[in-house]
């Protein structure tokens, strides 16, 4: 029996954790105290950029980046859209336009924006579907669509004659005016497509990628802020433009679908049309 006392052992050292860099030839990871990289050969003083950790972007994010993306080329359009309208404009006669022209050049560049549409919807991940309003509400949404966009109409009927008072601007004669033969494109053209496209865009994809970043009176607000740029090409319009935004996105979330502010929107756009239509011949 062995009576030598215990003796103390030795505690053993724990692991040492291998410190790895980026090489920054070929960037693998590799020890920091190798003198070279053993994959490319790189020196000794390559070998002291700290690992920097990958952001991966969210996919809210990627949906508002390419939101962002494809409003700017809708602004470029509407820009291009303003210098058409000013070039269909005869320089000896002003306020008579070129009706077969504008009407041409406009169909062209809403078959642009109806493509660069296409192009979103595919490209920009659908927005989570918002929880369906209760009955009751979607309801009373309907019903009151009718009274607050006669209401939306005047204000933007009395602006648009005051700022024509206010400015002494003349008054443009209606494109309807002279060839009325015309009337069932200029329909597609003012009450339609912009209708259905454009709230695809502002009010389906701008308003849902937007939600889910900024919540709901946000989203409304900078969508309709977005909705007043795209007209750039009638600048005075703007402010009247974003009360129509901000309007049809509660008419959107209250309903629970796009049906409603797609009415409203192409109803609105008919009156004014016919308020101009009336306006000319009144005179």
């Amino acid at each position: 029996m062995d009576s030598r006392p215990n003796e103390p052992q030795e505690a053993e050292a724990p692991p040492v954790e291998m410190q790895t860099v980026e090489c920054w030839r070929c960037g693998k990871q590799i020890d920091r105290t190798l003198a070279r990289c053993p994959f490319c050969a790189a020196r000794p003083r390559s070998l002291t950029r700290p690992i920097r950790p990958k952001v991966t972007p969210t996919a809210e994010g990627r949906a508002t980046v390419r939101l962002i993306v494809m409003f700017t080329i809708f602004l470029f359009i509407s820009v291009i859209h303003g210098v058409v309208i000013q070039a269909a404009l005869s320089p000896d006669e002003v306020g008579r336009a070129n009706d077969e022209g504008m009407l041409y050049a406009a169909l062209f560049l809403e078959a642009v924006d109806t493509v660069l549409v296409i192009i979103a919807l595919a490209w920009i991940s659908i927005p989570r579907r918002a929880e369906r309003p209760s009955l009751e509400r979607r309801a009373t949404t309907w019903l009151m669509s009718l009274p607050v966009l006669t209401v939306v109409f005047l204000i933007n009927y009395w602006y648009h004659w005051y700022l024509r008072e206010a400015l002494d601007l003349e008054l443009l004669e209606s494109p309807l005016a002279g060839q009325t033969d015309l009337l069932p494109l200029w329909i597609a053209v003012i009450c339609l497509q912009p209708a259905v496209i454009e709230e695809l865009f502002f009010r389906y994809l701008g308003l849902g990628v937007l939600r889910n970043v900024m919540g709901v009176h946000g989203a409304v607000l900078v969508s309709s802020l977005m909705f007043g740029l795209a007209h750039i090409y009638v600048p005075l319009s703007i402010p009247v433009m974003i009360l129509l935004g901000i309007v049809f996105g509660y008419a959107r979330l209250a309903s629970g679908s796009l049906v409603l502010p797609m009415m409203m929107h192409g109803l609105h756009n008919a009156a004014v049309m016919a308020a101009e239509w009336y306006s000319v011949h009144a005179v």
